[in-house]
């Protein structure tokens, strides 16, 4: 579990922390990817799934979150709706700054969301968040 889920979450539940720990780590492989390093190199790393999936493990192992096979597999589809949604609601053309704060305002909405929708339903759909975005 992130410090991030641990300081946006009230609810205690495992599931729930790792439903936001998936996207959370999507989102910063999306970062990553996209502003290291040259505009071709930038294609080729943001559409190569398995650049992809290595990109998002390494952000789950940044943020204390250990990568297991249902976990990268979540991770992959989060980072896929992700990209939608930055170039949707941002455009193609954004600076880092602008991104990682579109990032850290979406991923409080999250917590948010998955904290309300457990009290309420019993279960976390970080997926069901990020489809309400688009």
């Amino acid at each position: 579990m992130s410090e991030l889920s641990k300081k946006l979450m009230t609810e205690g539940h495992k599931g729930v922390h790792e439903q936001f720990d998936c996207v959370y780590a999507a989102a910063l492989a999306y970062i990553s990817l996209k502003y290291g390093g040259d505009s071709l190199g930038t294609a080729l790393r943001t559409h190569h799934k398995k650049i992809i999936k290595n990109g998002i493990k390494q952000s789950m192992r940044k943020i204390g979150f250990k990568p297991g096979f249902l976990s990268s597999g979540l991770g992959f589809y989060a980072y896929e709706f992700w990209e939608v949604i930055v170039n949707d609601r941002l455009g193609s053309n954004i600076t880092a700054e602008r991104l990682t704060e579109f990032t850290d305002n979406m991923l409080g909405q999250m917590g948010e969301y998955l904290d309300e929708q457990f009290r309420n339903e019993g279960r976390a759909d970080s997926i069901g968040f990020l489809k309400t975005l688009l």
